[in-house]
């Protein structure tokens, strides 16, 4: 091999040495952290990125930088100090201090970062946290959560928490021991992590939809980077244009969120925003206890008032009924005895004039009675002789066909077709062997009978 060729490790490590050899000392960067891994080893891996300048879509400068378990204890020693108020998360602006290395193995340029400026963090947070309130507050959006009507009585509560959260036993037991009835609608949602922001905003929208009367929105305590969240815009956005109060109790003692600025109620801790319902809840039962002893209180004075002018009325109509009553009876007394007067004499005079109806009425009766009696012997004979079965019996005869019809003409059947024929002793059943329709003479022959006569209507 030629003097002047490398390898490929002899070229990392002289890119190694030389990298160490421009920068010997740790050197301040400052970037926002992206793609963070935390390894099972202690060892935290991400990118250092600038943040973008526009909206071009031109990718910005950055760089790898790895945190070994070794130096992780002496950051974390230094986020304690200052309060433990900052912890690392993609998007998260940080100021560290790291040597510039190169990753022999891969020749990978990369930082391997030894510490940290919490208070370039905290700066940043808060100056984003600024601009979000300005904006809003220039749009209108800041306060107008706030001036929606709360309900008096919020008995329908959507929560927006962590499930199975510390958060949610303090909220939820707290209603509880209210003594109380509420109906709480929960929509789970991750309440820190990269997917926070997602998950509370559809957990918003979720309960908007099912018209709570109020929405609580609660999570404990941690870092201030892991409530920086709360501090989205596009939260405090989704909360300022609901139109169901917003409660916020996120576990913070001395920090307010964005999402506190533009909620209906902004509370320190769960529980203390649990007790906020709470007190809205009772003061409309005193209210309303109020007002009903109020209504009870008015009702008996009313009663009371009525009662004497009843009592009084009663003692008025009592005296004038009696003495109307005793004059009624004296008039009914007097038409009574009238009218028995003239009833007695009336009665005379109608059994007199019922007598003589009654005598003529007899005697015209035995007459009335013999000339009906005698129309009904002549209608009997007219209807015997229009018996069915007298006329059957002087051999006369009905054939049906088989749908029940009368036969009345040949042309009414066809060869082959079933017939019925009724006669005074029974029924004839036959089959149509042949039809003819021409006049027919008969001849009527019986007992005393004789008679012949053409039919020309085709029987």
């Amino acid at each position: 091999m030629a003097d002047d060729t490398f390898t490929v490790g002899e070229l990392n490590e002289l890119l190694r040495e030389g990298v160490r050899t421009l920068f010997p000392e740790a050197i301040w960067v400052q970037g926002e952290i992206g793609s963070l891994d935390r390894s099972r080893n202690g060892h935290v891996f991400f990118e250092l990125h600038d943040p973008p300048e526009d909206s071009s879509g031109r990718v910005p400068a950055r760089i790898n930088v790895v945190l070994l378990a070794r130096d992780r204890s002496s950051v974390n020693r230094t986020l304690r100090e200052a309060g433990n108020t900052v912890r690392m998360r993609d998007g998260l602006s940080i100021r560290i201090k790291a040597f510039v290395d190169v990753y022999a193995p891969a020749g990978r340029l990369q930082l391997r970062m030894v510490g940290i400026d919490p208070t370039h963090t905290l700066g940043e947070l808060e100056l984003r946290r600024l601009q979000t309130i300005a904006r809003l507050e220039k749009e209108g959006l800041r306060h107008r959560n706030a001036r929606l009507p709360f309900p008096p009585f919020p008995y329908r509560i959507g929560l927006v928490t962590a499930e199975g959260s510390a958060a949610e036993a303090d909220f939820l037991h707290e209603l509880e021991a209210s003594g109380l009835s509420w109906n709480v609608l929960l929509a789970y949602a991750a309440m820190q992590g990269a997917d926070c922001e997602r998950s509370v905003r559809s957990a918003l929208l979720t309960l908007e939809k099912m018209r709570p009367d109020a929405i609580a929105v609660v999570r404990g305590g941690g870092a201030r980077t892991d409530l920086a969240v709360f501090d989205s815009e596009l939260l405090a956005r989704t909360v300022a244009l609901l139109d169901i109060p917003v409660v916020v109790g996120i576990g913070h003692e001395t920090d307010r969120s964005v999402l506190d600025e533009v909620a209906h109620v902004s509370c320190k801790t769960p529980t203390a925003a649990a007790a906020h319902l709470v007190s809205v809840a009772i003061g409309a039962v005193e209210r309303a206890e109020q007002a009903w002893e109020e209504v009870r209180s008015a009702s008996l004075e009313t009663l009371r008032g009525h009662r004497q002018r009843i009592e009084s009325f009663a003692h008025s109509a009592r005296s004038s009924t009696s003495r109307r009553t005793t004059l009624a009876r004296q008039e009914v007394e007097r038409k009574v005895r009238s009218i028995l007067t003239r009833g007695v004499a009336r009665l005379a005079a109608d059994d007199e004039r019922i007598s003589g109806c009654g005598s003529r009425v007899a005697a015209r009766s035995s007459t009335i009675l013999r000339h009906h009696r005698d129309r009904v012997g002549t209608f009997e004979r007219i209807v015997s002789l229009a018996d069915p079965a007298r006329q059957l019996a002087r051999g006369w005869s009905l054939t049906y066909t088989r749908d029940g019809k009368l036969l009345r003409s040949p042309a009414d059947v066809e060869k082959g077709d079933d017939l019925v024929t009724i006669v005074a002793a029974g029924r004839v059943s036959s089959t149509v062997t042949g039809a003819e329709i021409r006049p027919t003479r008969f001849v009527v022959e019986g007992p005393g009978v004789a008679d012949e006569f053409t039919d020309d209507t085709r029987s």
